[in-house]
């Protein structure tokens, strides 16, 4: 009996030794788990501070967001939103629709993938190459030999690959290379030798009712108030149409321009700059051009300080005749209606110029104490911010990290704050999507 008792108990020891053992090996697997996940969510902190840091999308030349004069569109993961003054269908929300509107509505509902707006037009490039427009048409830049506005989309031309729309005429590119102009041929906007009949009395118009080719070998285009921009593939920036101001970067008497009332203009595209990545064209008759090492030149109208190249630097009258360096290490650039604006590659957003409206988005600017507040030299507005557009007296940026940021004049809505603010106030830093 004493050694079964003994056998018992040995047996009920080694059970609770096994069991003790089991235990603790759980505690140290749940200990081992426990360690593991904190090291993740750790790491995963790690993570998301550098990519807020120092990740998110790299500053770049935007495709998906535009302003006209006092609206605005953006294209978010496919659909194009508009926003703002209506007046003219530019929204393109439809023929009932003549509303201003102070919140995004969804223009396009899918396939959108570059979008550009004139003064009170709109384009858009969906992914199969196809390039639609509405709005004001006037001055035929609807491009479907009319001059009847449209509140819906008209197709325009197929297999394009870019769309800059000024004033009243519009360039495109199409897949090959070739640059299309049409619409308001003013100062040779279009182009020389260019622009529609009347029917009636067979004298010439100042219009293109349609697309008529200009050049080859282009990849990028801009346009302003009657003047053209064109990049060519191989990095070569041609200018053509109105010099009132020097927009076009040379001299008005020179053997390419030709006298348009008290100003000039140049008849054909002419070679202004090697080795340029993007232009962009102002409203108020200035310029930008970034070259492929990142330098900032800027020209032409310089009473507001869009040039940006400082008081003491600008040629008589304020205008800019040629084109001088404003900033280096830049990755893109936007010209909006008497002010400029720049991202470095490091994503810090600069801007110069008009600062009426609060379009720059800054608090402070060297010239504070006129009717017309402005900024001589580009001045640091903040970091982060991956695109920018600006086409009239506001402006939009996309952050890094995705956010819609507008900043400028609110008076039809154009900030997409949900509220018409007053246009003397602005909207700045308003969050719209």
């Amino acid at each position: 009996m004493a050694r079964k008792a003994k056998q018992t108990q040995n047996g009920l020891t080694f059970k609770k030794d096994k069991y003790r053992r089991m235990q603790s090996e759980a505690q140290k697997k749940s200990r081992r788990r426990k360690r593991i996940a904190c090291a993740v969510a750790a790491a995963a902190v790690v993570v998301g501070i550098l990519y807020y840091v120092f990740g998110g999308a790299a500053p770049h030349q935007t495709d998906t967001l535009a302003t006209g004069q006092q609206y605005t569109a953006v294209i978010q993961r496919g659909k194009l939103y508009t926003f703002g003054s209506n007046n003219f269908g530019q929204l393109g929300l439809g023929s009932e629709v003549t509303d201003n509107y102070a919140s995004p509505m969804a223009a396009i509902q899918q396939d959108a993938v570059k979008v550009a707006c004139g003064f009170n037009t709109t384009y858009v490039i969906t992914s199969d190459g196809t390039l639609y427009g509405w709005g004001a048409n006037e001055y035929a830049q609807l491009g479907d030999g009319t001059t009847t506005h449209s509140s819906e989309p008209v197709k325009i031309m197929d297999n394009v690959a870019d769309v800059a729309a000024g004033t009243g005429h519009v360039l495109a590119v199409t897949t090959d290379g070739s640059v299309y102009a049409w619409g308001s041929n003013e100062a040779n906007a279009v182009g020389e030798g260019y622009g529609d009949v009347d029917s009636d009395t067979e004298d010439p118009v100042k219009c293109q009712s349609s697309p008529v080719k200009i050049m080859d070998n282009a990849r990028s285009v801009s346009a302003g108030n009657q003047t053209s921009y064109v990049v060519t593939s191989d990095n070569v920036l041609y200018v053509w149409g109105l010099d009132q101001y020097y927009q076009i970067g040379m001299e008005p008497d020179s053997e390419e321009t030709t006298k348009y009332y008290t100003a000039a203009y140049v008849k054909e595209p002419t070679k202004l700059l090697d080795d340029v990545a993007e232009v962009s064209a102002g409203r108020h008759m200035s310029a930008l051009a970034l070259t492929t090492d990142g330098t900032v030149y800027a020209w032409g109208n310089n009473v507001s300080g869009a040039v940006g190249c400082g008081e003491d630097e600008q040629s008589e009258d304020s205008f800019v005749k040629e084109p001088v360096a404003v900033l280096d290490g830049c990755a893109a650039i936007a010209s909006g209606n008497g002010h400029s604006l720049a991202i470095k590659k490091n994503g810090d957003l600069y801007a110069w110029g008009s600062n009426a409206y609060q379009q720059l988005g800054l608090d402070s600017v060297d010239k504070p104490d006129t009717d017309n507040p402005y900024q001589t030299t580009p001045k640091k507005v903040r970091g982060g911010v991956a695109e920018v557009a600006s086409n009239g007296m506001h402006t939009i940026i996309r952050t890094k990290h995705g956010s819609l940021i507008t900043f400028g004049n609110d008076a039809m809505g154009q900030c997409g704050t949900g509220s018409f603010k007053p246009t003397e106030d602005g909207a700045k830093l308003a969050i719209v999507g």
